[in-house]
């Protein structure tokens, strides 16, 4: 035997090694190296007792039976081949549902992406193998790909965060997953989300339990190796699971970028009432979990206060450290405050996104799915497309609009802000909103005009990527704002604009003649003010319409692009909130440098450079429909370039280019940067 002292973490190393020279504490643990040896990896785990390291050793692994763990595929450009759910194309064939790991969703998985996976993923296989030689070496396990099963991150913070993988998701390297027979999936949730088996993987990690959240990761072989109980798992586990992965469902209900949305918290909650939202406490059911598997692995008392200790500094300690190889951004998906939330889905239901009646009592709550149930196409508290009349406020529409205004003038039921108020007040006849007592029309009007969009971006924002589904394009002074749905984008949405500007340009130079009129050859410095300010205010909606005007005759969005490439010619239009018009800015400028030539907006604009290309490179024939005029597939399936192709290039060319398109493009590269700061010179300052 021999005498180890557990003293890294302690100041007073000398005095604990003193004191333990002759009498048993807990600094001091005695064990038999060789002990070590009988683990895969021998790690260095004296501390642990020979209960668990028997435990260790001669437990069978986790994929020693009909189970196993694999690894997903790596696209190796993430910005083209991923975008968030929300900014597809609804009902998009060419979009498959996607798990990235990273994201810290115990239970209930927030898949919110999707994967460009046309033809059985063509163009990307296509992309890898230009990129590394084989497809195979970076897109694996694809016969386990939409399969249902368990996923965690690789970085673990705590014990926990395993959660279930419904069937129909693609999942990727950095997003591994665990699968088993669908009968005992719930029962795996479970287990995986125990102490235990997180306690027993980590003291198989490098580092053992002196690692940090920065340093240890669940490799799938990680995982594979967890020693599991030979016995049957009770039925109760699964029970539980279900319990569960239930009770945090509703942090995914009242999510708006959840494909499990139904209604804000605040509706929701008044809706199901004290009793159904006191089911919704998960902490006892963990615990329950915890009992069990501790039993499962007949561990003594001992132990298991050893391995609770554990767990509670775990717990205690845990810090959310930014990872490269996770798809988790802090900063996105913010809730916001309840008035927010209310707000941000009146807006939703008044571009016809959300079912308003769901609310109002006049639809009943959806059915809750099972947990390995395929996601919902559309979000549980959506509105039916098919519908072909909704209501606000009481008022029956036949078609949602595409364009909303900030102007009460120029907008048939009166400005955003107003159709945003009529759906919360419809609801407070319904629903008892007590917190919301004080909100007014004109909280309501101006919480839209200034604040929500710079809310909306950041609620729509994960994974390293910003995709907002409202735009607002406003004049610098936000006086005057047009609001857009990018569901509802048309080609002639633009022109739309352009008239919408052009009415209110003409309403408010009529305004700035009546005042120069009113207030005659000789105004006083107020009225010189006011009649400047107009000056202002007109001068700003000219030239918000000749922007407009500019982009119109090129803009032809097609959202499997994604957001911010459809919203990059359009950058100048967003002054009011600077990261979102810098982002789309420099995706403007790498566009025009050829660096997205795979999107569809790079081939409408410059097809005298995107099409050549589609000879050399694979993806992007395929991702323009030319890879039958470039490419062929030989008999052992790859895909060699022909020697001649089947059309001569400058005839394709030709035909996808547009002489007004070339010269709305040349317009607006030419067009001065209007966001540019001028700089003043001293004297001009002291003048």
């Amino acid at each position: 035997m021999t005498i180890f002292f557990r003293i890294l973490a302690d100041d007073d190393k000398s005095a604990i090694l003193k004191a333990g020279a002759f009498d048993k504490n807990l600094h001091r643990f005695e064990c038999d190296p060789h002990m070590f040896a009988r683990i895969d990896g021998s790690p260095f785990i004296y501390w642990v007792g020979e209960k668990i390291i028997d435990l260790m050793a001669n437990l069978p692994s986790f994929e020693s039976e009909d189970r196993t763990t694999k690894c997903g595929l790596g696209t190796l450009d993430d910005f083209r081949f991923l975008r968030l759910a929300w900014e597809t194309p609804q009902g998009g064939e060419r979009w498959e549902n996607f798990t990235k790991g990273g994201s810290r969703s115990p239970w209930v998985s927030d898949v919110h992406l999707k994967l460009n996976w046309a033809s059985d993923g063509n163009e990307l296989k296509r992309f890898v193998e230009k990129k590394v030689g084989s497809a195979s070496r970076k897109i694996q396990a694809q016969d386990y790909y939409f399969k249902m099963g368990l996923t965690f991150p690789r970085r673990p913070l705590n014990c926990g965060w395993f959660s279930a993988i419904p069937s129909g998701v693609i999942f990727a390297d950095n997003g591994p997953m665990v699968f088993a027979p669908a009968s005992e999936l719930l029962s795996w949730l479970a287990f995986f989300n125990a102490s235990v088996p997180h306690f027993l993987m980590q003291l198989m990690m490098a580092r053992g339990q002196e690692g940090s959240a920065a340093t240890l990761t669940y490799e799938v072989g990680m995982v594979a190796r967890c020693p599991v109980p030979t016995h049957v798992f009770p039925e109760i586990l699964s029970d539980l699971a279900k319990k569960a992965w239930s009770a945090k469902l509703f942090d995914e209900n009242v999510k708006e970028t959840s494909p499990y949305f139904i209604l804000p918290q605040c509706l929701l909650a008044a809706k199901l009432g004290k009793n159904e939202r006191a089911k919704r406490d998960i902490s006892g059911i963990e615990q329950q979990i915890d009992d069990i598997v501790f039993g499962l692995y007949s561990l003594t008392e001992e132990d298991r206060a050893r391995v609770d200790r554990w767990a509670r500094q775990k717990k205690n300690n845990q810090v959310l450290v930014p990872v490269d190889d996770t798809d988790d951004d802090d900063t996105g998906g913010a809730l916001g405050s309840a008035a927010d939330q209310l707000i941000s889905w009146a807006v939703g239901v008044t571009f016809g996104r959300f079912d308003i009646c769901l609310a109002n009592g006049e639809h009943s709550l959806p059915k809750e799915p099972e947990p390995f149930d395929p996601l919902p196409q559309r979000s549980l508290g959506m509105r039916d497309p098919n519908d072909v009349v909704f209501f606000v406020g009481g008022i029956k529409q036949n078609q949602a609009p595409r364009i909303m205004v900030d102007d009460r003038e120029l907008d048939v039921y009166g400005g955003i802000g107003d159709v945003a108020w009529r759906a919360i007040d419809d609801v407070r006849k319904h629903v008892d909103l007590p917190e919301f007592s004080g909100l007014t029309r004109n909280d309501v009007r101006s919480w839209i005009a200034k604040e929500f969009f710079p809310f909306h971006i950041k609620m729509y924002s994960k994974s390293r990527r910003r995709a907002p589904i409202y735009w607002q394009l406003t004049t610098p002074s936000a006086r005057f704002s047009i609001w857009l749905y990018i569901h509802g984008f048309t080609i002639d949405t633009l022109f739309r604009v352009q008239k919408i500007v052009d009415d209110k340009t003409k309403i408010e130079q009529k305004a700035l003649e009546q005042l120069r009129s009113e207030f005659g050859a000789q105004p006083t410095g107020a009225q010189r003010k006011a009649i400047e300010a107009q000056e202002n205010f007109v001068g700003e909606l000219q030239t918000m319409f000749d922007e407009v005007r500019r982009v119109a005759s090129l803009w032809n969005p097609n959202l499997d692009d994604g957001a911010v490439i459809n919203a990059a010619p359009l950058w100048r239009l967003f002054p009011q909130h600077k990261p979102w018009q810098k982002e789309c800015k420099a995706t403007w400028d790498e566009l025009c440098k050829g660096d997205y030539d795979w999107s569809h907006l790079a081939m409408h604009l410059w097809p005298e450079r995107v099409v050549p290309k589609c000879a050399t490179d694979c993806s992007l024939a395929i991702a323009h429909g030319l890879e039958d005029v470039f490419w062929f597939e030989d008999d052992d399936g790859k895909w060699k370039p022909l020697d001649n192709p089947a059309r001569p290039v400058d005839s394709i060319v030709a035909e996808r280019t547009s002489p007004a398109v070339k010269a709305a493009l040349k317009s607006i590269l030419e067009a001065p940067d209007t966001t540019a700061t001028v700089k003043r010179s001293r004297k001009a300052k002291t003048a």
